[in-house]
C-alpha cells in the first residue's frame, strides 16, 4: 500500500484553506484549458488539485459543474500531477475536505476530461501533449494493473484456504506481472528520455525498480529531466536503492519502542534480523502479519529476530494493532507517519517492506511475502 494513500483519498478543510491561497494570480496569462464532462453528477462544484512530489497541495482551482460540464484554465510551465475532487459534506451541510482521485497531467494546451462522480479514478483524458503520453502509458499498463488486481484476490482466498501450492504459483504470476509494468516503464525512459511526463511515471512506479534499473534511467534522462522536480525525487530514490542494495550494510536507526525506549539496530548484530516496515492502516501489512508469526515461531529459537517499524503517526491506533494481531517481537516508531525519518532513510514508497539482515547486519533479502518468508528463512538459518 502506498504510504501516501491517506492524503490521496482524502484533503482536510484546513489543507483546503492555506492551498486556496496557491490559486493562479490574475495576472498570469492562462496556457491551458481543461474542458471536463462529469456524468452522474451529484456536486456543484469540481476542484483541481496540484501537489508537489512529496503530496503537498500547491494549488487548488474549483469549477462550478453546469449541466454535466465544468472548464479550468491555469498555467505551468512544465507538465504537472493534477487530481480531480469532489467536496466530502457532513450532515450538517458542512464542508469538511475533498476526496482526491483521478490522476492525470497538466499541460500546455487543450485537455478533455470525461469522468463518473462515482468513480473519478477511471476518468478519460487527451488532447494535451503530456497527457496523451500519460495515456497511452496508462493503456499500456492496463491489463497488467488488471490482472495484478485479479491475482490479489486469488491470492488472498488461497491464503484463507492455507493453500501453500497455490500461494506459490500465485506469487510467481505476481512477479511475471510486476515485471511486465517494469519493462513498460524503462522502455517509456528509452522512448521517451527528454519528457518529463517519462520522470512522472517512474515516480509513480519507483516499487517496481531496483537500484540498477534508477542508475539507468537517471543516466538516460536529460539534464533537464533530471533536474525537474520529479527527476530529482527519482534520483532520491537511486540513492537510497543502492544504500540498501542486496550485500550493503542496512542503514542503522535508533527509534523508541511502544515504551519510549531507545532500540538500536546494531544490537541485533549476531543475529539474523528482518526489518518490518508496516502500519495499523495498512490493509495488505496486517494481512501479512500472520505469515511473520508463523515464520517467527519456526525460527525464533535459531535465532531470528523482528523489529517491526512502523510507519504510524497515532500511537493509540499502532499499538492497538499490536495487540489485535497478536505480534509478539520488538516494535518501533517515531510516529511521523508519512514525515518519518525512516522513509528517506530506507527509501520507503510503499508497505509491508521487509529487508532480511544477516548477522553483520548486511541486506541479503528483500521483500518476502506469505510462504516465502519461511522458504528464505530456511535458506540462510539451517
Amino acid at each position: 500500500m502506498n504510504i501516501f494513500s491517506t492524503f490521496l483519498k482524502v484533503v482536510g478543510i484546513s489543507t483546503l484553506v492555506i492551498s486556496l491561497s496557491g490559486k493562479l494570480k490574475p495576472t498570469e496569462e492562462p496556457n491551458y484549458i481543461i474542458n471536463g464532462t462529469l456524468k452522474g453528477v451529484k456536486s456543484d462544484w469540481i476542484y483541481l488539485v496540484l501537489m508537489d512530489t512529496s503530496l503537498k497541495t500547491v494549488k487548488v482551482d474549483s469549477a462550478a459543474v453546469t449541466a454535466e460540464k465544468f472548464t479550468f484554465t491555469g498555467s505551468v510551465n512544465k507538465p504537472e500531477l493534477g487530481y480531480l475532487g469532489i467536496g466530502v459534506v457532513d450532515k450538517k451541510g458542512k464542508r469538511t475536505g475533498l476526496i482526491l482521485q483521478g490522476e492525470f497531467v497538466i499541460d500546455k494546451g487543450t485537455t478533455t476530461i470525461v469522468a463518473h462522480e462515482d468513480s473519478l479514478a477511471m476518468l478519460k483524458a487527451s488532447g494535451s501533449k503530456g497527457q496523451n503520453e500519460f495515456g497511452l502509458f496508462r493503456d499500456k499498463v492496463k491489463p497488467f494493473y488488471q490482472a495484478g488486481n485479479k491475482l490479489h484476490g486469488q491470492f488472498l482466498a488461497a491464503e484463507k484456504k492455507k493453500n501453500n501450492v497455490l500461494l506459490k504459483s500465485i506469487n510467481q504470476q505476481r512477479k511475471q506481472n510486476n515485471e511486465q509494468i517494469k519493462q513498460a516503464v524503462l522502455m517509456q525512459v528509452e522512448r521517451y528520455p527528454a519528457s518529463i511526463v517519462s520522470a512522472i511515471i517512474v515516480k509513480n512506479h519507483l516499487s517496481y525498480l531496483d537500484a540498477q534499473n534508477l542508475k539507468k534511467i537517471c543516466e538516460s534522462f536529460t539534464e533537464e529531466v533530471n533536474n525537474s522536480p520529479f527527476g530529482k525525487v527519482v534520483y532520491r530514490k537511486m540513492i537510497t536503492e543502492n544504500r540498501t542494495a542486496l550485500g550493503n550494510l542496512a542503514p542503522t536507526f535508533e527509534l523508541p519502542d511502544q515504551n519510549g525506549q531507545i532500540v538500536s539496530l546494531k544490537q541485533f548484530q549476531g543475529k539474523y534480523t528482518l526489518v518490518d516496515f508496516w502500519a495499523s492502516w495498512c490493509g495488505p501489512c496486517r494481512l501479512e502479519n500472520p505469515n511473520l508469526i508463523n515464520a517467527y515461531k519456526q525460527f525464533k529459537e535459531k535465532g531470528l529476530e523482528i523489529i517491526g517499524v512502523s510507519m504510524d503517526d497515532n500511537k493509540q491506533a499502532w499499538l492497538d494493532a499490536i495487540k489485535v494481531d497478536k505480534l509478539p517481537w520488538i516494535h518501533v516508531s517515531d510516529l511521523k507517519g508519512s514525515k518519518s525519518e525512516m522513509k528517506y532513510l530506507y527509501g520507503i514508497t510503499s508497505i509491508p517492506t521487509n529487508y532480511l539482515l544477516d548477522k553483520e547486519g548486511r541486506i541479503i533479502a528483500r521483500d518476502i511475502r506469505s510462504t516465502e518468508v519461511q522458504t528464505v528463512l530456511a535458506k540462510y538459518m539451517k
